[in-house]
């Protein structure tokens, strides 16, 4: 059974292996624009390494949303939206302010509060759809995702000191994700461009980038580009060039801006 939350269709689960593979299976069977897959709990969730999602039942916002009007070139722009769009929905129903950690984890007090995974469909050279899998963590405090051994996550409620409720918190981005694709659509691009730079929190700090292949680069974060690759600045003062799709992970390490700028001098 499906229900209407503003401009969206959305399916609500108690358990299912992956709301990304669900969100596959109704497109698949002709699933509209905008249509929401909710999960209480997932069995084979899943991040954008591949890793799994951690959850417990009742803790957790699961969900996968489809979106079928992006054009191609604005791939990068609908993967920016889905991040500004948990950030907005953190700070309008738990009033914090969260960032955005490059390329798609949503930080709150430097902790991750949230991810964000884009599959695209294609159908010859077509693009299809875009499902977004956001995962945030709504309950359970910093102990709880130790115990996980997630020593770096935390929860919306943890973090403000109060319960929030998980429903207010879906509403809050299906809003936000709706209001920022009409924006883009609408030929907003450099909008929501300037907003993911302001809400970046990676820039200017020290970062240890991995690629897929094992490799690391590290450096300082110097600058991001429309399209969302982040430029690195390494010790030797080399500049690299990452795309998120050849990146397996980056984490911020000690050194920032100040250290790029001393080895330039040398």
């Amino acid at each position: 059974m499906s229900m209407r939350i503003g401009s969206w269709t959305v399916y609500r689960y108690d358990t299912v292996d992956s709301t990304q593979r669900v969100a596959a299976d109704l497109l698949a069977a002709g699933a509209a624009h905008r249509t929401a897959v909710i999960a209480n709990r997932q069995t084979a969730g899943y991040g954008r390494k591949g890793d799994p999602w951690h959850d417990a039942p009742g803790t957790s916002l699961l969900a996968t949303l489809i979106l079928k009007s992006a054009e191609p070139r604005h791939l990068p722009q609908v993967a920016m939206i889905a991040a500004l769009a948990v950030v907005d929905a953190i700070a309008e129903v738990g009033g914090a302010c969260a960032g955005i950690k490059w390329p798609n984890d949503v930080l709150l007090n430097d902790r991750k509060v949230a991810g964000i995974l884009g599959d695209a469909t294609w159908r010859g050279i077509h693009l299809d759809a875009i499902r977004l899998g956001i995962g945030i963590n709504v309950a359970g405090d910093r102990a709880f995702y130790a115990r996980q051994s997630l020593p770096d996550a935390t929860s919306i409620s943890a973090e403000i000191g109060c319960v929030v409720d998980r429903n207010d918190v879906l509403i809050a981005v299906l809003d936000h994700v709706a209001a920022r694709q009409d924006l883009l659509d609408g030929g907003g691009v450099e909008e929501i461009i300037a907003a993911w730079r302001h809400a970046l929190l990676t820039v200017g700090r020290g970062v240890v980038v991995t690629r897929h292949d094992g490799r690391e680069v590290r450096g300082v974060a110097e600058q991001v580009t429309n399209d969302g690759d982040i430029i690195v600045v390494t010790e030797s003062t080399t500049r690299v060039q990452l795309t998120a799709t050849e990146t397996r992970s980056l984490r911020h390490s000690g050194h920032d801006a100040a250290t790029l700028e001393e080895a330039e001098r040398q």
